[in-house]
């Protein structure tokens, strides 16, 4: 009887690695239905879908200083979890008895507490949860990677080479229909498990039950690796021997998460009953896709710190608010670290229209800042500060505030991101509102011409939707009409 639990609790382990997965579709529409596999694109504000993936390349580019503390205390909490369960008290023994970061991959493909908790945090968006997995992730992340250079450094191509891995999973003919259509884009938001056998992957995908309207889908990924590729996407890697639990029985190839796919065709097969779903990995540094070239907006930052503040952007008010306290108590032995948190909370707060509060965030970042030095984070505090001195209307003080933010020289590209967050980080625009606002119309023309000035010079993209902001605002000439302003400067 024992063997046969076993047996079976390692299938359940299998299938469940090779059912529904959480991904992000990028396409503008909305849907109603919340149960699904598939977590829908706002058409309003797309950015808030990558705070998931940005938030784990976060996690790898934090020191990790601390790694032994870190284990320690996820290992902690994991006895306190199954304190109740002699079973898995005694597997998570092992682990702190033999885990090293090159056994990553085999203890995440194993049926143990690590596949169970990690999958869950990612599949509810669990910030704390994630956090409390940035060792093993890191870890993963490092293993996957040198299996996966190592595997292109050892063979010599002449010609581009495509590969071919397949998943099988089961869903509903509605989210089939509806979320897997031709052209969309998909990033996954958890480790994805898929084979180099198509068999395996049929298998996985079972038998379709018409009654309930659920379907068996195959999907075949292409994979193009050019031969001057510089391979930015995430890593994926083909398991062999003991790196995987299930040895080779699945030809198991494990992607990092947050790898991004388009879908291509779906056929289906009379003979066997089941929906094939062609998807191609996507370089997530290719700025001819405006998909990807949005989340390289989002995630070129010039510091960590800035980085974690555009990700608390992503969140909703309460969301934010936990992310920012976790990191004050997780990483607040750093002073920046500490001071983006509180201009995060300032932010958030000034969202929420709490503008005391706001007020008392930066106040405490600024506090910080006279020790950190970090002009980036200054400016980013003042900017809030203007924000909300003119929300109140106290524009002089806010005039203050963007100058100083304006003076530390530090002039950030009007990229599409600024557009998202309302152009609040570009102190010149809001220097210039300001000016229009107290009748200063020539000042404010003045600034905008040093604007364009500078993004003519030294932007890669010039942002013309400034062009419009400024006809918009009909500060340029105050005897034309707000239509003809318009016209004029579209041109």
């Amino acid at each position: 009887m024992g063997v046969l639990l076993e047996k079976f609790s390692s299938d359940l382990h299998s299938y469940a690695r090779h059912s529904s997965i959480p991904i992000s579709i990028y396409k503008q529409v909305s849907s109603t239905n919340g149960d699904t596999t598939t977590q829908q694109l706002n058409p309003f504000a797309y950015y808030t879908d990558f705070w998931q993936p940005l938030f784990i390349d976060f996690l790898l580019d934090l020191d990790h200083s601390s790694y032994e503390q870190d284990k320690q205390k996820f290992i902690d909490e994991c006895k306190l979890c199954y304190r109740c369960d002699e079973t898995y008290l005694a597997v998570i023994e092992e682990f702190e008895r033999t885990y090293t970061p090159k056994d990553a991959i085999r203890w995440y493909t194993c049926n143990t507490f690590i596949f169970r908790l990690l999958n869950r945090s990612l599949r509810l968006h669990d910030i704390r949860g994630i956090f409390k997995f940035r060792f093993f992730i890191a870890d993963l992340y490092e293993q996957l990677k040198q299996i996966y250079y190592g595997y292109f450094r050892n063979y010599t191509y002449v010609e581009d080479m495509k590969m071919k891995r397949y998943r099988g999973q089961r869903m509903s003919k509605f989210e089939l229909d509806n979320n897997f259509t031709y052209g969309t884009l998909v990033s996954i938001n958890s480790f994805l498990s898929t084979s180099r056998d198509r068999d395996v992957a049929v298998r996985f995908a079972g038998i379709s039950d018409r009654r309930a309207e659920i379907v068996s889908v195959v999907f075949e990924c292409d994979i193009l690796i050019e031969k001057q590729n510089s391979f930015e996407w995430k890593p994926f890697a083909d398991l062999f021997g003991d790196q995987s639990q299930f040895k080779s029985e699945e030809e198991e190839c494990l992607f990092m998460a947050g790898a991004f796919f388009r879908i291509g065709k779906t056929t289906y097969c009379d003979t066997d009953q089941f929906y094939t779903v062609k998807i191609t990995l996507i370089d997530e540094d290719d700025r001819q896709i405006d998909i990807t070239k949005d989340y390289q907006t989002l995630k070129t930052t010039t510091s960590i710190e800035s980085k974690l503040i555009k990700i608390g952007n992503l969140l909703t008010a309460d969301q934010a608010k936990s992310y920012y306290c976790l990191l004050q108590d997780e990483l607040g032995s750093s002073l920046s670290i500490r001071a983006a948190c509180h201009i995060g909370l300032g932010w958030t707060a000034y969202k929420e229209k709490k503008y005391s509060e706001a007020v008392i965030e930066q106040e405490q970042a600024l506090s910080l800042l006279l020790k950190a030095q970090n002009n980036d984070l200054l400016i980013q505090s003042y900017n809030c500060l203007g924000a909300i001195y003119t929300a109140e209307k106290s524009y002089p003080k806010a005039l203050e505030c963007y100058r100083k933010a304006y003076n530390l020289g530090q002039t950030p590209s009007i990229d599409k991101y600024s557009m998202y967050n309302h152009y609040h980080n570009i102190s010149s625009i809001q220097i210039a509102c300001i000016y229009k606002i107290m009748g200063d119309i020539q000042l404010a023309w003045d600034m905008y011409e040093k604007l364009f000035d500078h993004e003519l010079r030294y932007s890669e993209e010039f942002a013309g939707h400034i062009y419009i902001f400024i006809a918009e605002a009909g500060i340029h000439d105050s005897s034309l009409s707000l239509k003809q302003q318009y016209l004029l400067w579209s041109k």
